[in-house]
């Protein structure tokens, strides 16, 4: 019988049963979903177990599932009931991926012997994927937790690759959390860098195990890890060669942060007990054992310890210049600004948005990589004139690489030329990448930190022979708010998105007119084989499309942007 025919077979069981039940999902975690009660279920029975919303993974051949992924993709999308995995003693050598279509899913071990199972992975930041670029961070985990309410106890999550401070792109991450609402009883994580990727979220932690060398903690959750052990491996007599914790906070209004509370600190190195990974990191030690690892120090901010407040102008009559940082360590140089529209000039005169840029760029071929360029202007939601651009690109034929661009409205003024961004970092709010030029963002995030509504992008083409536009490959949209993934600035707006990852944070219709009906004729806004739970079609406008693979060919590579002429990357 094939694998998938077994599959489609146990999940319409499910379904039928929990429909058939005409319970409502149950928004709350209990201890009942950390366990399967043996002597009223015989796990042997495997009708019985199906009526019990239980799964078993044995590698050796005896259960559902010889491997912990196959009972994942047996769970029944949008699932509204607790599913049990009961994964037996083993070590699991996969990479297990829990998308937000399947929440209520419990992995269940033995809580009393979480050693004796084991789901391991050995991949790094700096591993190539089938098409030669490095995977990144998120990519290295072997288990990755997208769905709400997920719940586990009894098992060892590892990543086996080692790493040390000082060195480059050897993240390797055991388990990222992305889902809200999951708790982990009795767990071990081991790793070295970045152990625990707890990415966003609310989560509890609860008498677990956590290992690593630096950062083994980190992200932008709102996390409360109580009675846990962390335990650092990082190497004796190197100085400070490690970190617990690194959290991401990168706005006040972000209600994140971590929190350990009658926790234990033990290990060697000498290690922080926390690093400000974002701006306004957050993380509290409340009733703490601490060995004597912690530096004296304790704490550490990222080494970035104030920034360079200033606005700079590169003229059209300099061509060719290059601005570069640390690549593998962008938040440690910054060039920041504070100026808004409705702020006014020497002589009174209103600055208007493209004069509020931090760093304004009118000159060709400009390079820049491992920089910060920021506005740190928070718009009043009732306020007028609050646009605050961090960038503003009017010279053609840039390559940015490796750059973090944040603000709020308006952050990346995209004005008028042909430009690549590469592995780059954009947030903001409303419209953040907007402006008429012509560029491809190539393995991007932006990161929206709208707290109500807001979009992505809006392209201001005008004129049908205008040959502009936005063309996003590959890029991650996460964060926060409900947006839209383009709006019609322009009468001939064309934002094209291929081959991305949409966090939840899409709003259905996914584009705007701008209120003005008349562009819907005219606009180009499509999307290629997106991904997520944001990519969903079903509800988008009617006059957005959905391209098939000759449609989406001019925007997927350079080409799009005549780069054959002018890159030799």
């Amino acid at each position: 019988m094939k694998l998938n025919f077994f599959i489609n077979v146990w999940s319409l069981m499910f379904l039928f049963i929990f429909c058939a039940s005409k319970l409502e999902a149950r928004r709350y975690v209990t201890w009942n979903d950390f366990k399967i009660n043996f002597p009223n279920i015989d796990i042997s029975n495997g009708n019985l177990r199906k009526s019990h919303g239980i799964i078993v993974v044995d590698s050796r051949g005896y259960g559902d599932s010889v491997t912990v992924q196959g009972a994942i993709d047996m769970v029944p999308e949008f699932n509204s009931q607790r599913i049990k995995i009961l994964v037996l003693p083993g070590v699991y050598r996969e990479k297990v991926f829990i998308p937000s279509s399947k929440p209520f899913v419990s992995l269940i071990g033995d809580e009393n012997h979480p050693r004796r199972t084991i789901i391991t992975g050995n991949s790094k930041a700096c591993d190539k994927d089938q098409y030669g670029n490095e995977i990144g961070t998120v990519a290295t985990a072997t288990v990755t937790v997208e769905s709400d309410y997920f719940c586990a106890t009894g098992i060892t999550f590892e990543n086996t690759v080692a790493a040390m401070r000082q060195e480059n792109d050897k993240q390797g991450v055991a388990l990222r959390l992305a889902g809200d609402k999951a708790m982990l009883y009795k767990v071990r994580i081991l790793g070295s860098q970045d152990t625990l990727y707890d990415d966003k979220g609310s989560h509890y932690f609860f008498k677990c195990y956590i290992q690593g060398t630096v950062d083994f903690i980190c992200g932008n959750a709102r996390s409360l890890f109580q009675s846990c052990e962390l335990h650092s491996i990082a190497p004796d007599n190197v100085g400070i060669s490690g970190a617990i914790a690194a959290h991401e906070r990168e706005s006040p209004y972000d209600d994140t942060g971590f929190s350990f509370v009658n926790c234990k600190v033990t290990g060697s190195g000498s290690v922080f007990l926390g690093r400000a990974w974002g701006e306004y990191s957050r993380i509290i030690y409340s009733k703490c054992y601490f060995d004597a690892i912690i530096h004296p120090q304790g704490w550490s901010d990222w080494d970035v310890p104030s920034r360079q407040e200033e606005k700079v102008h590169i003229p059209a009559s300099k061509p060719f210049i290059s601005l570069v940082g640390d690549q593998n360590q962008t938040t440690r140089t910054i060039i920041s600004g504070h100026d808004k529209a409705s702020d006014t000039d020497q002589y009174g005169s209103i600055l208007g948005t493209s004069r509020t840029a931090t760093l304004t760029v009118e000159s060709d071929y400009f390079c820049a990589t491992g920089i910060t360029i920021e506005n740190t202007i928070i718009p009043d939601p009732k306020g007028v004139g609050m646009q605050g651009v961090a960038l503003r690109l009017n010279g053609d034929r840039s390559v940015l690489y490796r750059v973090r661009i944040l603000g709020s409205q308006d952050t990346l003024l995209d004005d008028a030329g042909s430009h690549y961004f590469y592995q780059c970092y954009i947030q903001g709010s409303v419209d953040f990448i907007c402006g008429n030029a012509r560029s491809l963002y190539k393995n991007c995030t932006l990161h929206s930190i709208a707290k109500g509504y807001g979009a992505i992008a809006a392209q201001h083409r005008d004129t049908e022979d205008q040959d502009t536009g936005f063309s996003f490959v590959n890029c991650k949209i996460k964060g926060s708010g409900r947006v839209f993934l383009g709006r019609a600035w322009g009468e001939y707006s064309r934002i094209i998105y291929s081959k991305c990852d949409f966090d939840p944070i899409i709003d259905p219709k996914g584009w705007t007119d701008w209120n003005q009906p008349s562009r819907r004729q005219h606009t180009v806004f499509g999307e290629y084989q997106c991904r997520g739970s944001g990519a969903n079609r079903a509800g988008r406008v009617t006059w957005s499309k959905t391209l098939n693979q000759s449609e989406a060919e001019p925007f997927l590579d350079v080409k799009f942007i005549e780069g054959q002429q002018w890159l030799r990357l």
